[in-house]
């Protein structure tokens, strides 16, 4: 008799210990559930403040007013306008923007990305349809007019103007994009710029450059190599050029 209720006793303890290895289990994977969960709700948060963020910064970039004197304060310059009507003055005459116009675009971006500054690398460009038909324009002096980077190189960020030599979906498919966690892309804006090509030189006069404006940013962390594994910075892939404020 005694010997019997033994071996029930044993059998109940081992029908126990299984039970509680199975809630062990389940308790187990219900926590690492509910955690992925919470990370993947916390980054899509994050992607959305940031993707609002940048669609929102692009706007204010844009239509911020521009000091033409860049020794003065909006208050007390005589001279002061909307930073794409700067954008669009400079660009009309030979499409190439001057570095007064750069050094304008930068001091903007930098004020309105400042919240991002110790978290987030990023990209302001302007970018023209290459495969636009214009007389007197070839495809190759489309493309992007501006690109405006800024990277982190260890614990230092860096300023670039760049003029890539790799084509835009190449850029931010494969280079940008496809080497960086949690990319932010802004809602691109539509920019009509105009150039003149001259009647007297076979041109059509003032010709309206179908143009977008973005931005792109991410997590801060190191830029990836190129496609050629060169630099990204190189002059065969961004071809950038570091730029310090004065």
């Amino acid at each position: 008799m005694a010997l019997a209720y033994s071996k029930k006793a044993q059998a109940s303890i081992a029908d126990s210990m299984f039970i509680l290895v199975i809630c062990a289990a389940i308790s187990v994977l219900l926590f690492t559930v509910s955690m992925n969960h919470g990370k993947n709700v916390e980054r899509q948060l994050q992607y959305m403040h940031s993707t609002e963020y940048a669609t929102s910064a692009l706007q204010t970039i844009l239509y911020s007013s521009f000091s033409y004197d860049e020794h003065a304060s909006l208050e007390e310059s005589k001279e002061v306008d909307y930073l794409l009507v700067q954008i669009k003055t400079d660009y009309v005459h030979d499409g190439v923007l001057s570095d007064k116009t750069k050094a304008a675009v930068a001091r903007l971006v930098e004020k309105v990305m400042s919240p991002f500054e110790h978290s987030y690398d990023y990209v302001f460009y302007i970018w023209a349809k290459p495969d636009q038909k214009i007389e007197g324009i070839s495809g190759g002096e489309l493309g992007f007019i501006l690109f405006y980077l800024k990277a982190t190189e260890g614990t230092e960020s860096k300023r670039y103007f760049c003029s890539p030599k790799l084509p835009k979906s190449k850029i931010f498919d494969e280079v940008l994009l496809g080497g960086v966690g949690g990319p932010s892309v802004s809602s691109p804006v539509a920019i009509a710029l105009k150039r003149w090509l001259p009647p007297e030189s076979h041109g059509p006069g003032y010709a309206t450059i179908q143009s977008y404006a973005g931005i792109v940013m991410w997590p801060i962390t190191k830029l990836p190599p190129g496609p050629d594994g060169e630099n990204i910075l190189g002059p065969t892939n961004l071809n950038c050029t570091e730029f310090a404020f004065s």
